[in-house]
Order: C-alpha cells, then structure tokens, then sequence
C-alpha cells in the first residue's frame, strides 16, 4: 500500500473516529441534560414532602391544642359537678335544721299550751276558793287566800316572767331587723324559731339558684364537651386519612427516589464508561 493510500485511509478513519466522538458528545450533553431535569424532579419531590411533614406537625399541634381545651371542659364539668354535689349536701344540712326547728317550735307551743293550762287550773282554783268563802254583810271578800295564793314571791316571779316576755320581744325585733324582714314577714314571725326557720328559707332559696346557674353552665360545659368531643374525633379521622395518604406517598417517593437514583447512578456509570472511552480515543489520536 502506497503512502498516499495510507494517509487517505488514517484520513477516513480519523473522520469517522471524528464523527463518533461528536455523537459521543452529544449523548454525553443529553445524559446531563437528563440527569438535571431528573435532579430538578428530585429536588420538587424533597420539597413536596418537607411541605406535607409541615402540614402533619401542624395538624398535629392543632389536635393538641383541641385535646388540651377538652381536657379543660372535662376539668371544669367536673368541677361544676363537685360544686352541684356539695350544694345538695348543703339543701339536705339546711332541710335537717329546718325540721329541727319545727321541732323546737312545737315543743315551745307545747310549753306555751301547758302554762296556759297551769294558769287556767290557778285560776279555777282560785275561784273556787273564793266560792267557798263567806261573806261579810257589806259584802266585802276576804283576801286572805289571795294573800296566800300571791305571795310576794309570787308577784316577784311574775314581775321577772313580764320583764323576761319585754327582752325576748325586744331581742325578736332586733333580729327581725338584723335579717332584714319586712312587715309582712315579721307579722308571721311569732318566735325566735320562725325568724331561724325565714332565715334558713332564704338561705335556701339563695342556694338553689346558685344551683340552678350551677346547672345551667353545667349544661353548657357538657354540651361544649360533646361539640369538643366530635371535633376531636372528627380531626382524628382527618388525621389518620392524612397519615395514610402521607404514608402513600411517601412510599411512592421513596421508590421514585429509588428509581431515580438507580437511572442516576446507571447514567453516570454510562457517562463515565463514555468519559473513559473518549480519553483512549484522545490518547490515541494523540498517538
């Protein structure tokens, strides 16, 4: 083979081995292009799930916040209910001292009763002594029996007896004015039991509608607890759909991620295997 012959044939082949290098190239620039679009598609994949761990913390923070607040209806119903209890304890104690003082107010009308019969069998006897007795023509009686009958001890009693009747009347009108009772209610007043027995009835009447506001905000707590109660149950399931959904997709993620790694490394193995094959062809046209 001629000289010339062979710089035509190092010429042909030094072109084609040109012409492979270019489209060696070529795909060289397509693989990165590939590779960064697939980078891209990774990064926005990272993103889209950084962005759904936000929305779970969030969501969960805001369940945390709903279990917190029924947590404090819960505490405040139960607090509301101790409160119910106690004043039913209190009706029962003020009930008992109320029947307590109609008790002492009937022993006292029994007193009453029995001195007004004690002083009516006085009386009787008195009379019938001064029956038996005979009279002088001037018809005036001797008072000897009555002498007998009222001593000076005994006018002394009865002077104390008067005085004793003024300072329980006087006490039942300071009292009568220290609880507060009008006219109406201090004409049905008799006694220092009624005046306990009206100011007990008060009492109670202040009790009960403490009770019954009591109930009222009962009522509400617990209706504020069941509405809490199915939002709670409410989020739960929105949650655990969530959960799942994120769970869903975050495997298909990882196996995109998987996928995309695989393809990543594969091409940069190509690019490489390539890369190398272009330095022997340099080293050898270098040759």
């Amino acid at each position: 083979m001629s000289l010339s012959d062979t710089y035509i044939s190092g010429s042909r082949q030094s072109v084609e081995m040109e012409s492979n290098v270019n489209v060696l190239k070529n795909q060289l620039i397509e693989l990165k292009r590939q590779h960064a679009i697939k980078r891209d598609e990774l990064e926005t994949t990272i993103d889209v799930q950084q962005s759904l761990l936000a929305a779970r913390d969030e969501l969960s923070r805001k369940l945390h916040e709903e279990e917190t607040k029924a947590e404090r209806a819960r505490s405040d119903t139960q607090r509301l209910l101790k409160m119910e209890s106690d004043m039913q304890a209190l009706l029962t104690a003020l009930r008992e001292e109320m029947g307590r003082a109609n008790k002492r107010k009937e022993e006292n009308e029994k007193q009453k009763e029995l001195e007004k019969e004690k002083l009516k069998l006085k009386k009787e006897k008195k009379e019938a002594k001064q029956n038996k007795q005979p009279r002088s023509l001037n018809n005036n009686i001797d008072d000897s029996d009555d002498e007998q009958t009222y001593s000076d001890d005994d006018w002394s009693n009865i002077d104390s007896l008067k005085k004793k009747k003024q300072e329980r009347e006087q006490e039942i009108e300071k009292e009568k004015e220290l609880y507060g009772l009008s006219n109406n209610q201090s004409s049905i007043v008799q006694s220092r039991d009624d005046i306990e027995k009206q100011r007990l009835y008060q009492y109670l009447l202040q009790i009960r509608s403490e009770v019954y506001e009591n109930e009222d905000e009962t009522v509400k707590c617990t209706s504020r607890w069941n509405q809490l109660s199915a939002e709670i149950k409410e989020t739960k399931v929105k949650l655990s759909r969530e959960k799942d959904q994120l769970n869903s997709e975050k495997i298909k993620q990882l196996e995109k991620q998987k996928e995309a790694q695989f393809k990543s490394d594969k091409e940069k193995d190509k690019m490489n295997r390539i890369e190398e094959h272009l330095r022997q062809k340099e080293k050898e046209w270098e040759v």
